[in-house]
């Protein structure tokens, strides 16, 4: 009986365990092209609460040519933007969902995101417009 009841708290423990792990973690790793951001602070806002920085939903350092932000997705459908803060005027969308979530900006300041279903979809749909106006 008591081998049952052992082998029971050890299943309990385990089941609570794995329910806590979070299960809508992201991580956005961002790469610029050079190192003209390296020391820079990069902003993520949410921006139906505003551009201002007191609304930021984190905030990071690029450190060799990188930055990092890892969080909880929220329970909606929401577009963040990744912001080098005081230093350029570019905001780059990122739809914050479980996952690893990549953004690359080029030297001209084009950029790509993937890593995720829903931001490798928004990137083909970027993709397809860029195509369009080419043509």
């Amino acid at each position: 009986m008591k081998k049952i009841l052992g082998l029971f708290a050890c299943c309990m423990l385990a089941i609570a365990f794995f329910s806590c792990e979070k299960k809508n973690e992201f991580t956005i790793t961002g790469t610029f092209a050079d190192e003209t951001f390296d020391g820079c602070t990069v902003v993520l806002l949410d921006l139906s609460r505003g551009k201002d920085i007191s609304n930021a939903v984190d905030t990071t350092v690029v450190q060799g040519n990188q930055f990092v932000f890892k969080g909880i997705s929220p329970d909606t459908v929401a577009i963040y933007y990744a912001n080098v803060e005081l230093v350029n005027s570019d905001y780059y969308p990122i739809i914050p969902e479980k996952g690893n979530i990549i953004l690359n900006v080029a030297e001209s300041g084009d950029y790509t995101v993937s890593g995720t279903k829903t931001n490798d979809e928004y990137q083909e749909y970027r993709n397809s417009i860029t195509s369009m106006e080419e043509q």
